[in-house]
């Protein structure tokens, strides 16, 4: 299949920053951009080639942009080449001055290019229905230029006329005696243009004027055609009688192309004042009624499988009632042209099987004929259809099917403007992912309400909501997996929402339910203790099943807030209370969070600068081999010296650094600095140890993870075998292959891995099987109380003992965390733990404390 054919855009500025832009946003694979700071350049490109369209800033060099446009419309029409002008917020005085100098449309920065590349492909499209129009209104005026002329004369004495042969065809008096009475003449005028011919010739009889008149004729099948009439005083040389001479013309076809050109004029006009589609289509029956009123006209439009009827102009009630909502099929006349989308031309309905379903309607209102045009898009999608009904049984001619063509064209322009206005209000409104209203949208709905709630004096509530761990989740899984969890959790949210409320997206994993017409806060708390509700169950995306939880803060109006923002602002800094609390729960707004809020946006930001200002140190507990009490490596454990707060333990930062994503570049410094740390001791003697550094969920699954690893282990000159990586086990569920992967590339590196806190989080024999794993690490609460005397202590010891059985079963080293007392470490060595780091033996401890611990101890 041939790819689509790029539109040019060509952008003239005073610089390449619009081009640039365009460049940034639009898709290449549909835009090829050209960018000129120099009008004349850009003139000339356009006149070598043929670019699709223009978008020109206000401000240019060596020129104005009007002056520009009135040199591009020297040489092509808008229709041609439309181009839009993008002018500054505050230039609103110059979007008459740009549709004056002849700009098809105007922009304002900030431009939104999702809207923008949707304006510029219809643009052309409509420009291209707007050349399949003209092209039938071509073929409509040839097909009628071949106009009928006849003569007659006018005998005073007797009152009659004389016709020519070609006269009774162009007035429609039926052949037969060559002269016809003056009344019978005047039978066949219109009503209305009947005396003046009358007076113009009397004149011409008593005082020898001659004159020259445009008229209507009514022919006996109902039509009416326009006759122009040159009348002249001809005198005999000889006999010096004057006689009064005719020529009669028929010029219906030029008055209806210029009747039809006046009114495709004022239907464009409404389209382009976006006036309502129904009045719009109304207008596209009436320039069909003007061009055939024997003709009764109906407008139907697709909808959900079916041609429903919208606007009608001299059809019986009843007949709209039986065909006005068809199911598209191939059985029936109308519904045929909209499911072949090809015109259908029924001359006989009591004879055509197109009609055997409605045959006794038809014959019931008198409509003999029908011809139906399916009304297409651009892109050739079903709008609707028009057709055509009338009382006699007749063949189309050429011209009835351009006329056709021509209207489909009409109406085709109207209704995908309306429905691209309503695309683009739409996504202007909404979010593209999810379809929730956006925050546009959500300040207007708070408007209303806020106006409605004062003046009713009713209670307003803004419930602001944060997904928990979804950037973890998101990371991990991919955007994929994201969007669709996002799409879960609207759908679960939307089970709140009621009719009175609206529910936002406010960005990312953020949203806003906005609830009105509250008896009491009550009724708002219990909206919030629902949603919190709906996160119990696991969500299954794909082959993942996953947990979520959502923090809540809540404003109410009037209490909190009088406006929009502040109830927005304020529903915020609680939902953000909320979350650094520990998330997961429910928290109504009072003004002293205020403090707490801003408080952690300093600590965030001071975490920021931390790394730079070398804030951060690293402390080592010591891991001992049971057995023998060998110390054989350390864990290392961050601290972070903070210049105002002092030392500031890791639960207190970590999970802010991985909120922020600053847990990147802290845990490379982690794995760089302990690497460095431990070949430096190796260097100086005291011992080869292993090292084992923590690395959080967020830090793992980045992409250049392992080539953190590489580079550090490269520069610090540290044997990799040395390094051990530690993990936590609730990682593990996330994505079992892409762990697995993970894993396999850290130990092709020559390190080893653990899983710390065993136990604490997703337990699961299976992972112990299928992933590379090297040791487990016991979480202390499995080491507690083991040298207690209870029933809880004995089951316990007994669980530990099996976990260390299983664990040798699996080939796995097995290290104990936090044990304290000497009655723990016996029953540690006593069940065959092979490592273990406790305060017992040794507390974390700075680089310069281990090495005084070595020197004494080694």
């Amino acid at each position: 299949m041939n790819a689509p054919k790029k539109i040019i855009l060509v952008v003239l500025d005073k610089d390449e920053s619009l081009a640039e832009e365009a460049r940034k946003y639009l898709p290449e694979s549909l835009f090829r951009i050209h960018g000129f700071t120099d009008p004349e350049e850009a003139l000339a490109f356009i006149k070598k080639g043929e670019p699709g369209i223009c978008l020109v800033r206000t401000a240019l060099n060596n020129t104005s942009s009007s002056a520009f446009c009135k040199s591009l419309r020297e040489d092509y029409s808008k229709e041609k080449l439309p181009a839009i002008l993008v002018a500054d917020p505050h230039e609103t005085f110059k979007i008459k001055v740009g549709y004056d100098a002849g700009f098809s449309d105007v922009e304002t920065f900030p431009i939104n290019w999702q809207v923008m590349q949707n304006r510029l492909r219809y643009a052309l499209d409509t420009n291209q229905l707007l050349a399949k129009l003209r092209d039938s209104e071509e073929k409509i005026y040839h097909a009628q230029k071949a106009a009928h002329m006849g003569t007659w004369e006018y005998v005073p004495e007797s009152k009659t006329f004389i016709l020519s042969k070609n006269s009774h065809q162009v007035f429609g008096i039926r052949y037969g005696d060559e002269r016809v009475s003056r009344d019978h003449f005047l039978d066949v005028f219109h009503p209305e243009d009947r005396e003046e011919f009358s007076n113009l010739l009397n004149q011409a009889v008593t005082r020898h004027f001659p004159f020259r008149l445009v008229h209507r004729i009514m022919r006996f099948d109902g039509s009416v055609r326009f006759i122009q009439q040159q009348v002249s005083i001809v005198r005999n040389n000889i006999t010096g009688v004057k006689t009064i001479l005719g020529t009669a013309l028929d010029v219906t076809d030029q008055r209806l192309n210029e009747f039809f050109e006046m009114d495709k004029n004022s239907v464009l006009t409404m389209i382009i004042k976006n006036l309502p589609i129904m009045d719009v289509l109304n207008e596209v029956v009436r320039v069909v009624e003007r061009q055939r009123p024997q003709a009764s006209t109906m407008i139907s439009l697709a909808k959900d499988g079916k041609l429903v009827s919208a606007v009608y102009s001299r059809l019986p009630a009843g007949f709209i009632r039986a065909v006005g909502r068809q199911r598209i099929c191939p059985e029936s006349g109308l519904a045929a042209a909209a499911y072949l989308g090809e015109t259908i031309l029924v001359n006989d309905a009591s004879s055509n099987p197109l009609w055997d379903n409605f045959r006794s309607l038809a014959q019931e209102h008198g409509l003999h004929a029908c011809y139906a045009a399916p009304i297409l898009s651009g892109k050739g999608q079903l709008l609707g259809v028009i057709s055509l009904y009338y009382k006699e049984s007749v063949d189309p001619a050429e011209e009835d099917l351009a006329l056709l063509k021509a209207v489909t064209d009409l109406a085709s322009v109207a209704i995908e403007k309306v429905r691209l206005t309503e695309t683009l209000v739409y996504q202007a409104r909404h979010d593209d992912l999810t379809g929730l209203a956006n925050r546009g949208a959500l300040r207007e709905w708070l408007e209303r309400s806020l106006n409605a709630a004062k003046r009713y004096e009713e209670m307003l509530a803004l419930l602001y909501i944060d997904l928990d761990r979804f950037k973890q989740v998101n990371d991990s899984l991919g955007h994929v997996v994201g969007d669709q969890l996002l799409k879960e959790v609207v759908s679960r949210l939307l089970r709140i929402v009621r009719d009175s409320d609206i529910l936002a997206r406010m960005g990312g994993d953020e949203f806003v339910l906005a609830a009105s017409r509250l008896e009491s806060k009550e009724d708002a708390l219990g909206m919030g203790r629902r949603i919190r509700q709906i996160f119990r169950e696991p969500y299954r995306i794909q082959d993942h099943e996953l947990y979520l939880d959502a923090s809540i803060g809540i404003s109410f109006f009037p209490e909190d807030a009088q406006d929009a923002g502040k109830l927005i602002r304020h529903a915020d800094t609680a939902m953000y209370y909320a979350k650094i609390r520990g998330g997961n729960r429910l928290a109504e707004f009072e003004p002293q969070m205020k403090m707490a809020v801003l408080e952690r946006l300093e600590i965030e930001n001071d975490l920021r600068k931390a790394i730079e200002n070398k804030e951060f140190e690293l402390f080592y507990q010591p891991q001992y081999e049971l057995a023998s009490k060998r110390l054989i490596g350390f864990e290392a454990l961050i601290r972070w010296n903070h210049p105002e707060l002092g030392r500031i333990p890791p639960l207190k930062f970590i999970p802010l650094a991985e909120e922020t994503g600053l847990i990147i570049p802290i845990g490379e410094w982690v794995v760089h600095e302990a690497c460095a740390q431990n070949a430096r001791w190796a260097k100086a003697g005291y011992g080869s140890f292993k090292v084992s550094v923590n690395v959080s969920s967020v830090q793992f699954a980045d992409e250049g993870f392992l080539d953190v690893l590489v580079s550090a282990l490269n520069k610090s000159g540290m044997e990799s075998h040395h390094l051990e990586i530690e993990l936590t086990e609730s990682i593990l569920v996330k994505d079992v292959k892409s762990i697995a992967n993970m894993l396999s590339g850290v130990k092709s590196l020559g390190a080893t891995t653990a899983i710390d806190d065993f136990g604490t989080g997703y337990s699961s024999m299976s992972y112990l099987h299928d992933l590379p794993i090297d040791c487990l690490k016991i979480d202390r609460s499995f080491v507690i109380n083991t040298g207690d005397d209870t029933f809880a202590s004995e089951r316990k010891r007994n669980l530990l003992s099996k976990i260390v059985e299983m664990s040798h079963d699996l080939g796995l080293t097995v290290i104990a965390e936090g044990f304290d007392n000497k009655q723990q470490f016996d029953y540690l060595v006593k069940i065959g733990c092979d490592v273990g780091q406790g305060f017992y033996l040794g507390v974390p401890m700075s680089a310069p404390e281990i090495e005084f611990y070595c020197s004494m101890v080694y």
